[in-house]
Formats: structure tokens, C-alpha cells, sequence
């Protein structure tokens, strides 16, 4: 990290001031704190509960069923650590699809990596039930306490399906911006349904309705997001059609091509993607901007890359309502919208043009790559 910005020459040295960190730095720690807060408090409530559960354990069964406690627990963070590789690699991948609006794809990667991490959660799983006491020894677990332990940890073990669905929703969610459902799915999972359950539970049945419970909380969350779903989807059925809670919009790929981030290639890509475009039936004028942006800030990376010579991914696509076109690119981390017209030593190469026949810009780095979205 502190290589590529020693590197980076005009595009990341430039001292913006105070003032401008006084500016945006509550709105940007808003953001933050709104985007973070939902995988956050679905960990951080974790303590929480199992604080409580410990408690209601202890008032029902005393140390026992608090150490057969202590092994699920263990169960659960050994299942985690099998799946959260996967959930996590999906994260910044996610981000990358959804940021170009290929809904398609988002739903192609989030049912991949279900099932993926359900595969791995099986094996696991069927071994913990087939071999409970197994489990239970090599935690040392004292005999005594086997025939309850091994009922308790098949029972707690049914539940974690439900867990690993919850989490990998929290996380979606949390990515496509869908804060209310991610915020739901936490607290839900977190407190508000396990503890009062545990709780009522642990008097009807014993120490029994504490993992019967955490079975309950599991039906009564995901029965809570299909409710939500039906709510958003009345709605906005073209919005949220589905648990997605994305549109449905079938993207068609007009353009898909890599290229070095160099001049001699800036005026060829722009004129084949003109080209390109008007033969898909693209209105000229749309064309001729797509022509114009990616000429442009082909020219600035190249300028700013003098060097070595950048690869650069190009993707051009058409919804319903615009043409959006995904550029990612190895070179220096550089945000169009970082520059306004007014600084004195402003250095365009072409970035006032690329700014004004484009609709819409986003950026992020993403993998260490630069990764622009651009509609028109």
C-alpha cells in the first residue's frame, strides 16, 4: 500500500487542507459507521447472547449444561472459520458485480458461494451428528455428561444452517446497500428472539428449550425476512422482485475488451467503441460520449502511468435505461471525482470532458485494482 502511493506521483499527493477534511469528515464517518454497522452488530451482539445464554443455563442446569454450552460454542466457531473464507472472498467480488449493475451476475455469485459454503457446513456438520461423543471428548467433556451432551449438540446443530444463512445475508445486504434488511437480519439473530425464547422455553422443557431455541430463533428470522421481502416487493416489485432485493434487469453485453493503458490505444479504443455501439443500435450521440470517455481516461492513466505501460479491462453494457461502462485497471489508485474545476494547478487530461458527456461516475479500489463505473 505505501509503495503505490509513493508512486503516485499527481493523482494521490496533492494536500487538500483542513478544510476540507472538516467538510466531509462527518458525512464520510457516517457512511461509515452505516455501512459497517450491520456485520457489526451481528458480531458484536454475539457476546451479548452468549452472556445471557450462559446465565439461563446456569440458573437451570448449573455447570453441566454450561460446559456442554462451552462446545457448541466451539462448534460454532469451528464452522466459521471452515465458511467465513468464503463469505469474505466474496465481499470485494460482490462489490465489483453489483457496482456495475449486472444483477444477473450478483445472483449467479451469491447462489455459487451458498452453495459452496453449504457443502462445506454439511460435511462438518453430518460428522458432528453421526459422532457426538467424539466431539464431546476431545473437549474433554466428562462421561457422565455424554448421553445429554450428545442430544444437546444435534439439537444446537440444527440451528447452524439457519446461522450460516443469516450471516451470508447480513453481509449481502450489507453490500448492495440494503442497510434495513442487513440491520433486521442482526439484531433478530443477535437478541431479540433467542434470549426471550431461552428463557420461556427453559422453564417448560429444562435445559432442552435452551437448543430448541436456538432452533426457533433460526424459523423466526427467516420467516422475518420473507415478510420484509413481501413488504418491499408491494412496494416496488421492478426494485425488489425477490429476496434479492435487486432488479431483475437483464444486462446485454455490447463490448468486452483488454487493452494497455497507453496513447497509441486510447484513439483506437474510442473509435471502435463508437463503432461497436452504433452497429448494437446505440444512438449516435450516446456512442459518440462512450467514444469520447473512454479515449479520455485512457489518456489519463497513461499520462500518469509514463513508466510502465497499465493493462486496462474495458466492459460496455446496455439495461433498460443506460449504458454503463466498467473500466478496471492495475495503474496508480485514481479517482475521477476527487478533482473540481477551481484548483489552480488543475491538470485535466481530458478529465472535464470524461466528467461532462457521462451521466453518472463511481469509483472504488477494489483488489488493488481501479475500478470506474461510468453511465450514459
Amino acid at each position: 500500500i505505501f509503495l503505490r502511493y509513493i508512486r503516485a506521483d499527481r493523482r494521490m499527493l496533492k494536500f487538500l487542507g483542513l478544510s476540507c477534511f472538516r467538510k466531509g469528515f462527518g458525512k464520510l464517518t457516517g457512511e461509515l459507521v452505516k455501512t459497517g454497522f450491520p456485520a457489526a452488530a451481528a458480531s458484536g451482539l454475539v457476546s451479548l447472547k452468549v452472556w445471557a445464554i450462559y446465565r439461563i443455563l446456569e440458573s437451570a442446569g448449573g455447570t453441566d449444561a454450561m460446559q456442554i454450552y462451552s462446545v457448541c460454542m466451539y462448534i460454532l466457531v469451528f464452522l466459521s472459520m471452515v465458511v467465513q473464507g468464503s463469505q469474505q472472498a466474496m465481499l470485494p467480488i460482490l462489490g465489483v458485480i453489483f457496482g456495475e449493475k449486472d444483477y444477473k451476475g450478483v445472483r449467479m455469485l451469491l447462489k455459487y458461494v451458498m452453495k459452496f459454503s453449504y457443502i462445506l457446513a454439511a460435511i462438518f456438520l453430518v460428522l458432528i451428528m453421526l459422532f457426538p461423543t467424539t466431539v464431546l471428548t476431545m473437549f474433554n467433556l466428562p462421561p457422565e455428561l455424554a448421553a445429554e451432551g450428545a442430544v444437546s449438540v444435534r439439537l444446537f446443530c440444527l440451528s447452524l444452517p439457519g446461522v450460516l444463512f443469516t450471516f451470508m445475508m447480513v453481509y449481502y445486504y450489507t453490500v448492495i446497500g440494503k442497510t434495513m434488511a442487513a440491520n433486521l437480519l442482526s439484531v433478530i439473530e443477535g437478541i431479540l428472539v433467542v434470549i426471550p425464547a431461552a428463557w420461556l422455553l427453559v422453564k417448560i422443557m429444562g435445559t432442552t428449550g435452551v437448543w430448541i431455541a436456538f432452533i426457533v430463533t433460526e424459523v423466526i428470522t427467516v420467516g422475518v425476512l420473507l415478510i420484509y421481502v413481501r413488504i418491499m416487493h408491494k412496494k416496488d416489485p421492478e426494485q425488489n422482485p425477490d429476496i434479492y432485493l435487486i432488479p431483475k434487469t437483464l444486462q446485454e453485453l455490447l463490448y468486452d475488451v483488454s487493452v494497455k493503458a497507453d496513447r497509441e490505444s486510447a484513439a483506437a479504443l474510442s473509435k471502435d467503441t463508437i463503432e461497436t455501439l452504433e452497429k448494437s443500435g446505440i444512438d449516435s450521440e450516446i456512442a459518440t460520449r462512450a467514444g469520447v470517455a473512454m479515449e479520455e481516461i485512457t489518456l489519463n492513466l497513461a499520462a500518469n502511468e509514463q513508466k510502465k505501460k497499465r493493462d486496462m479491462d474495458v466492459r460496455i453494457v446496455r439495461n433498460d435505461e443506460h449504458v454503463i461502462i466498467s473500466l478496471r485497471d492495475n495503474g496508480t489508485p485514481f479517482n475521477p471525482m476527487e478533482y473540481s474545476v477551481d484548483e489552480e494547478d488543475y491538470q485535466t487530461y481530458g478529465i472535464m470532458m470524461f466528467k461532462a458527456v457521462t451521466t453518472d461516475i463511481q469509483y472504488s479500489l477494489v483488489l488493488s485494482l481501479n475500478q470506474t463505473i461510468i453511465e450514459i
